[in-house]
C-alpha cells in the first residue's frame, strides 16, 4: 500500500508539474501575442500623428489660400466698380 501511495504522488506530481508547464507555455504564447498587439498600436500611434500633422499643415495652407481668394475677390470687385464707373462694359459675379 506505500508504494501504491508513493506511485500515484509521483503521477498526481508529474501531472502538476506537467500543468504547471502548460500553463508557463500558455502565458509565455499570451505574453507574445500582447508583445505583436503593442508593436501596432506603436505603429498606428505614429501613423495617426503624422496624419494629424498633415491635416494641420493642410488646414494652414486652405486658410492662407481663403485669404488670397477674399484679397482678389475684393479686387475684382474694385476693378468691376471702377469700369462701372466709368462706362466700360461690367462683369457680374456669382
Amino acid at each position: 500500500m506505500y508504494v501504491g501511495a508513493q506511485n500515484r504522488y509521483k503521477g498526481e506530481a508529474k501531472g502538476k508539474s506537467r500543468g504547471l508547464q502548460l500553463k508557463e507555455n500558455k502565458m509565455e504564447e499570451l505574453s507574445e501575442r500582447i508583445n505583436v498587439l503593442e508593436g501596432y498600436i506603436a505603429e498606428q500611434d505614429k501613423t495617426i500623428q503624422e496624419l494629424s500633422d498633415v491635416l494641420a499643415d493642410q488646414w494652414q495652407i486652405i486658410e492662407k489660400l481663403s485669404k488670397r481668394l477674399e484679397r482678389s475677390e475684393r479686387v475684382l470687385e474694385e476693378i468691376i466698380i471702377g469700369q462701372d464707373d466709368s462706362g466700360g462694359a461690367s462683369i457680374h459675379l456669382p
